[in-house]
């Protein structure tokens, strides 16, 4: 049979193919193999398994990375993937929804999620104006490209009241700084403004913590 380890795993009755034998609900380490059929059609188990090794497939859009690990252990940190412009959430059970893996793994794959840093609106010439930014770094860059559409400018009130922020560098290629873009940012130190931009709002940087201000010298 196909021996594989299952941790912290709930499942329910019989699955034939997938590898396992269930009969009731387990949350705990179980040594797991594959069935095999009668010419009867009955469903009949493999012989118990020795401790042996399975493969975890930890997959990043249609990226695998293997780990191994023998029977009875566990794995000491799980891969970390980065990706511009996402947030990395963890590993799931599933490539869209499904359960978050967290203190074990799953025999077999599991898959990174990620959630989107911007938002933003698309103009008639396909220009994006980015409307938020739903991460929780304190140093930020403001992308000059944002899901594969120029970034034209920054919408009003895209940062307001986001107090984690610490430093802002904005990209060559912005050209416009709306109103109100970082207003009640009160922990912002530092902007670095690139000489593409041509227009910044009114209240932009009020109530902020500003001691260092980058201009363009034009």
């Amino acid at each position: 049979g196909k021996y594989t380890l299952l941790l912290e795993a709930t499942v329910v009755n019989y699955q034939v193919d997938g590898g396992w034998l269930v009969e009731n609900q387990f949350t705990m380490p179980v040594i797991c193999c594959s069935f095999t059929e009668s010419e009867s059609g009955s469903e009949s188990p493999a012989p118990t398994p020795t401790p042996t090794y399975c493969t975890i497939k930890f997959y990043d859009d249609d990226i695998a990375i293997e780990r191994t690990l023998e029977y009875g252990t566990a794995l000491s940190s799980v891969p970390e993937p980065k990706k511009d412009g996402y947030l990395y959430e963890g590993w799931f059970t599933e490539r869209e929804g499904g359960s978050q893996v967290r203190l074990a793994l799953q025999s077999g794959s599991v898959y990174a999620h990620w959630r989107a840093l911007w938002t933003y609106d698309l103009d008639s010439d396909n220009q994006a104006t980015i409307t938020g930014y739903l991460g929780t770094s304190s140093s930020v860059v403001v992308p000059a490209t944002v899901y594969g559409y120029t970034v034209k400018r920054i919408g009003a009130g895209a940062f307001m009241r986001n107090t984690s922020l610490h430093s802002v560098g904005i990209s060559e290629g912005v050209e416009i700084i709306d109103p109100f873009v970082f207003e009640d940012c009160t922990n912002l130190q530092s902007i670095i403004i690139p000489s593409s931009v041509t227009e910044i709002g009114y209240s932009a940087f009020s109530n902020t913590a500003l001691t260092e201000l980058v201009l363009p010298e034009n």
